[in-house]
Protein backbone atom coordinates (compact mmCIF):
# COMPACT_ATOMS: atom_id res chain seq x y z
CA UNK A 1 0.00 0.00 0.00
CA UNK A 2 1.24 3.48 -0.84
CA UNK A 3 0.93 6.09 1.84
CA UNK A 4 1.28 9.82 2.06
CA UNK A 5 1.83 12.14 4.98
CA UNK A 6 -1.59 13.48 5.82
CA UNK A 7 -1.80 17.20 5.23
CA UNK A 8 -3.69 17.53 8.49
CA UNK A 9 -1.48 16.53 11.37
CA UNK A 10 1.65 15.46 9.53
CA UNK A 11 1.63 11.74 10.38
CA UNK A 12 1.86 8.90 7.89
CA UNK A 13 -1.59 7.65 6.96
CA UNK A 14 -3.05 5.27 4.45
CA UNK A 15 -4.05 7.01 1.27
CA UNK A 16 -7.58 8.28 1.67
CA UNK A 17 -7.51 8.45 5.46
CA UNK A 18 -6.43 12.08 5.66
CA UNK A 19 -9.35 14.39 6.27
CA UNK A 20 -10.76 16.10 3.19
CA UNK A 21 -13.38 18.17 5.00
CA UNK A 22 -11.20 21.27 5.18
CA UNK A 23 -9.95 22.87 2.00
CA UNK A 24 -11.44 20.21 -0.26
CA UNK A 25 -11.03 22.54 -3.24
CA UNK A 26 -7.28 22.91 -2.76
CA UNK A 27 -5.02 21.38 -5.40
CA UNK A 28 -3.03 18.37 -4.28
CA UNK A 29 0.72 18.06 -4.81
CA UNK A 30 1.97 14.48 -4.59
CA UNK A 31 5.70 14.54 -3.78
CA UNK A 32 8.33 11.88 -4.48
CA UNK A 33 11.82 11.97 -2.89
CA UNK A 34 15.28 11.39 -4.32
CA UNK A 35 16.90 7.93 -4.34
CA UNK A 36 17.21 6.61 -0.81
CA UNK A 37 15.14 9.51 0.52
CA UNK A 38 11.80 9.61 2.27
CA UNK A 39 8.76 11.84 2.71
CA UNK A 40 10.26 13.79 5.61
CA UNK A 41 12.25 15.85 3.11
CA UNK A 42 8.92 17.56 2.32
CA UNK A 43 7.91 18.16 5.94
CA UNK A 44 8.19 21.97 5.67
CA UNK A 45 6.38 22.33 2.38
CA UNK A 46 2.82 22.50 3.67
CA UNK A 47 3.48 25.39 6.08
CA UNK A 48 5.63 27.15 3.47
CA UNK A 49 2.74 27.07 1.01
CA UNK A 50 0.43 28.53 3.71
CA UNK A 51 -2.27 25.94 3.16
CA UNK A 52 -3.00 26.99 -0.41
CA UNK A 53 -1.88 23.59 -1.68
CA UNK A 54 -2.38 20.22 0.02
CA UNK A 55 1.10 18.70 0.08
CA UNK A 56 1.01 14.89 0.02
CA UNK A 57 4.49 13.31 0.28
CA UNK A 58 4.27 9.71 -0.90
CA UNK A 59 5.75 7.17 1.52
CA UNK A 60 7.23 4.24 -0.39
CA UNK A 61 8.33 0.93 1.16
CA UNK A 62 11.87 0.60 2.41
CA UNK A 63 12.37 3.97 4.14
CA UNK A 64 11.59 5.87 7.33
CA UNK A 65 8.55 4.31 9.06
CA UNK A 66 8.40 1.64 6.31
CA UNK A 67 12.05 0.63 6.58
CA UNK A 68 11.23 -3.02 7.30
CA UNK A 69 9.27 -3.39 4.05
CA UNK A 70 10.97 -4.53 0.85
CA UNK A 71 11.47 -1.61 -1.58
CA UNK A 72 10.48 -1.72 -5.23
CA UNK A 73 13.29 -2.44 -7.69
CA UNK A 74 11.41 -2.08 -11.00
CA UNK A 75 9.37 0.82 -12.35
CA UNK A 76 6.34 -0.99 -13.79
CA UNK A 77 5.13 -2.63 -10.55
CA UNK A 78 5.79 0.62 -8.70
CA UNK A 79 3.72 2.66 -11.15
CA UNK A 80 0.94 0.06 -11.06
CA UNK A 81 0.83 0.25 -7.26
CA UNK A 82 0.88 4.05 -7.30
CA UNK A 83 -1.93 4.21 -9.85
CA UNK A 84 -4.06 1.83 -7.81
CA UNK A 85 -3.63 3.85 -4.62
CA UNK A 86 -3.46 7.44 -5.86
CA UNK A 87 -5.89 7.69 -8.77
CA UNK A 88 -8.97 7.63 -6.47
CA UNK A 89 -7.54 10.68 -4.71
CA UNK A 90 -6.67 12.73 -7.75
CA UNK A 91 -8.61 15.97 -7.89
CA UNK A 92 -9.23 18.18 -10.90
CA UNK A 93 -6.18 20.14 -9.82
CA UNK A 94 -3.37 17.81 -8.90
CA UNK A 95 0.29 17.56 -9.74
CA UNK A 96 3.35 15.42 -9.12
CA UNK A 97 6.65 16.78 -7.87
CA UNK A 98 9.76 14.65 -7.78
CA UNK A 99 13.38 15.34 -6.94
CA UNK A 100 16.12 13.38 -8.69
CA UNK A 101 14.90 9.76 -8.83
CA UNK A 102 11.42 10.99 -7.86
CA UNK A 103 11.11 12.70 -11.22
CA UNK A 104 13.61 10.59 -13.21
CA UNK A 105 15.69 13.82 -13.54
CA UNK A 106 16.77 13.25 -17.11
CA UNK A 107 14.23 12.72 -19.88
CA UNK A 108 13.66 8.94 -19.99
CA UNK A 109 15.28 8.48 -23.40
CA UNK A 110 18.45 10.23 -22.16
CA UNK A 111 19.30 8.04 -19.17
CA UNK A 112 22.56 6.13 -19.52
CA UNK A 113 21.49 2.50 -19.09
CA UNK A 114 25.10 1.34 -19.15
CA UNK A 115 25.81 3.14 -15.87
CA UNK A 116 24.84 0.61 -13.21
CA UNK A 117 25.33 2.39 -9.92
CA UNK A 118 23.05 -0.06 -8.13
CA UNK A 119 25.54 -2.86 -8.83
CA UNK A 120 28.65 -1.02 -7.63
CA UNK A 121 30.62 -2.36 -4.68
CA UNK A 122 29.97 -0.48 -1.44
CA UNK A 123 33.14 1.64 -1.55
CA UNK A 124 32.49 2.84 -5.10
CA UNK A 125 28.82 3.56 -4.43
CA UNK A 126 29.70 5.64 -1.38
CA UNK A 127 32.20 7.54 -3.54
CA UNK A 128 29.35 8.34 -5.96
CA UNK A 129 27.22 9.58 -3.08
CA UNK A 130 29.98 11.97 -2.08
CA UNK A 131 30.14 13.27 -5.63
CA UNK A 132 26.45 14.18 -5.60
CA UNK A 133 27.01 16.24 -2.41
CA UNK A 134 23.55 15.50 -1.06
CA UNK A 135 24.58 13.56 2.06
CA UNK A 136 26.62 15.12 4.88
CA UNK A 137 30.17 13.69 4.65
CA UNK A 138 30.19 12.77 8.34
CA UNK A 139 27.20 10.46 7.82
CA UNK A 140 28.98 8.65 5.00
CA UNK A 141 31.82 7.99 7.45
CA UNK A 142 29.40 6.03 9.63
CA UNK A 143 29.33 2.31 8.79
CA UNK A 144 26.01 1.96 10.58
CA UNK A 145 24.40 4.73 8.52
CA UNK A 146 25.75 3.40 5.23
CA UNK A 147 24.55 -0.12 5.98
CA UNK A 148 21.12 1.30 6.79
CA UNK A 149 20.63 3.28 3.58
CA UNK A 150 22.39 1.18 0.94
CA UNK A 151 19.67 -1.49 0.40
CA UNK A 152 17.00 1.12 -0.32
CA UNK A 153 19.40 3.26 -2.31
CA UNK A 154 20.38 0.32 -4.52
CA UNK A 155 16.73 -0.58 -5.05
CA UNK A 156 15.85 2.99 -6.03
CA UNK A 157 18.76 3.23 -8.46
CA UNK A 158 17.77 -0.10 -9.99
CA UNK A 159 14.32 1.34 -10.78
CA UNK A 160 15.88 3.94 -13.07
CA UNK A 161 18.78 1.90 -14.42
CA UNK A 162 16.69 -1.11 -15.50
CA UNK A 163 13.82 0.85 -17.07
CA UNK A 164 13.60 0.56 -20.86
CA UNK A 165 12.02 3.59 -22.50
CA UNK A 166 9.47 3.11 -25.27
CA UNK A 167 8.40 6.06 -27.38
CA UNK A 168 4.80 7.01 -26.65
CA UNK A 169 2.25 9.75 -27.17
CA UNK A 170 3.31 13.05 -25.62
CA UNK A 171 1.50 14.34 -22.56
CA UNK A 172 -1.00 17.18 -22.72
CA UNK A 173 -0.39 18.53 -19.23
CA UNK A 174 2.15 21.26 -18.47
CA UNK A 175 5.65 20.19 -17.42
CA UNK A 176 7.76 22.38 -15.14
CA UNK A 177 11.41 21.38 -14.78
CA UNK A 178 13.86 22.62 -12.14
CA UNK A 179 17.62 22.18 -12.09
CA UNK A 180 20.87 23.35 -10.56
CA UNK A 181 23.21 25.32 -12.81
CA UNK A 182 26.22 23.51 -11.33
CA UNK A 183 24.74 20.00 -11.59
CA UNK A 184 27.42 17.98 -13.39
CA UNK A 185 25.15 14.98 -14.05
CA UNK A 186 21.78 16.51 -14.93
CA UNK A 187 22.74 19.69 -16.76
CA UNK A 188 20.20 22.35 -17.75
CA UNK A 189 20.91 21.51 -21.41
CA UNK A 190 19.87 17.91 -20.83
CA UNK A 191 16.76 18.98 -18.94
CA UNK A 192 15.50 20.76 -22.05
CA UNK A 193 14.77 17.30 -23.43
CA UNK A 194 11.60 17.19 -21.32
CA UNK A 195 10.09 19.74 -23.71
CA UNK A 196 9.47 16.97 -26.26
CA UNK A 197 7.25 15.08 -23.81
CA UNK A 198 4.34 17.52 -23.66
CA UNK A 199 2.14 19.42 -26.07
CA UNK A 200 1.27 21.75 -23.20
CA UNK A 201 3.22 24.51 -21.51
CA UNK A 202 6.85 23.72 -20.73
CA UNK A 203 9.02 25.70 -18.32
CA UNK A 204 12.63 25.18 -17.28
CA UNK A 205 13.96 27.06 -14.27
CA UNK A 206 17.52 26.89 -13.03
CA UNK A 207 18.91 27.86 -9.63
CA UNK A 208 22.36 28.18 -8.07
CA UNK A 209 23.70 24.88 -6.81
CA UNK A 210 24.33 21.32 -7.90
CA UNK A 211 22.19 18.18 -7.95
CA UNK A 212 20.73 19.03 -4.55
CA UNK A 213 20.03 22.68 -5.34
CA UNK A 214 16.64 22.20 -3.70
CA UNK A 215 18.24 22.48 -0.26
CA UNK A 216 19.12 26.13 -0.82
CA UNK A 217 16.46 27.10 -3.36
CA UNK A 218 13.42 25.60 -1.65
CA UNK A 219 11.55 28.88 -1.18
CA UNK A 220 12.05 29.92 -4.81
CA UNK A 221 11.08 26.48 -6.10
CA UNK A 222 7.92 26.39 -3.97
CA UNK A 223 6.93 29.80 -5.27
CA UNK A 224 7.34 28.59 -8.84
CA UNK A 225 5.47 25.33 -8.17
CA UNK A 226 2.57 27.25 -6.65
CA UNK A 227 2.44 29.74 -9.52
CA UNK A 228 2.55 27.01 -12.17
CA UNK A 229 -0.07 24.87 -10.44
CA UNK A 230 -2.54 27.72 -10.18
CA UNK A 231 -1.76 28.91 -13.70
CA UNK A 232 -2.68 25.48 -15.02
CA UNK A 233 -6.16 25.97 -13.60
CA UNK A 234 -6.73 29.06 -15.77
CA UNK A 235 -8.50 28.86 -19.15
CA UNK A 236 -6.32 27.22 -21.76
CA UNK A 237 -3.90 29.55 -23.46
CA UNK A 238 -1.66 29.10 -26.44
CA UNK A 239 1.03 26.49 -25.89
CA UNK A 240 4.23 28.17 -24.85
CA UNK A 241 7.70 27.15 -23.81
CA UNK A 242 9.94 29.21 -21.61
CA UNK A 243 13.30 28.94 -19.95
CA UNK A 244 13.64 30.87 -16.72
CA UNK A 245 16.72 31.48 -14.59
CA UNK A 246 15.77 31.13 -10.94
CA UNK A 247 16.74 33.73 -8.40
Amino acid sequence: MMRFLGALGGRATAVGKASTQRGADRPRLFCFPHAGGGPLMFRDWGPALTGAIEVCPVSLPGREDRLAEAPFTRLTPLVDALAHELVPHMRTRAAFFGHSLGSASLPPESVNRQRRLHQLPRTELVRELRRFEGTPPELLESDEFVELILPTLRADLAIVETYVYEDDTELECPISVFGGVADRTVTPEKLLGWRAHTSGIFALRTYPGGHFFLHEAQAAVLGAVSADLFQSAQPAAATTSRTIAGR
